[in-house]
């Protein structure tokens, strides 16, 4: 029996105009790019350093995980 383990994505950024570091996780980092991400503080497009790691298990797992719930979007 063959059976897979779930990975999922974290591209994590660093922002080269203002320093900011944040990441992305996904289950499809084909999509993402780096020309097409804005920073989230200084809204600058396209200017990162981006390292890419695969993580084990679900992005459930980490996305929320055991985080506390702060805000809800309408």
């Amino acid at each position: 029996m063959i059976t897979k383990e779930a990975t999922y994505t974290q591209l994590k950024y660093r922002c080269l105009s203002c320093n900011t570091r944040f990441i992305i996780c996904t289950e499809t980092p084909e999509l993402w790019s780096s020309n097409s991400t804005t920073c989230p503080d200084c809204s600058s497009i396209g200017y990162f350093i981006v390292w890419r790691e695969t993580k084990e298990g679900e992005i459930i797992q980490d996305i929320p995980g055991n985080a506390d719930l702060i805000s809800v979007s309408a």
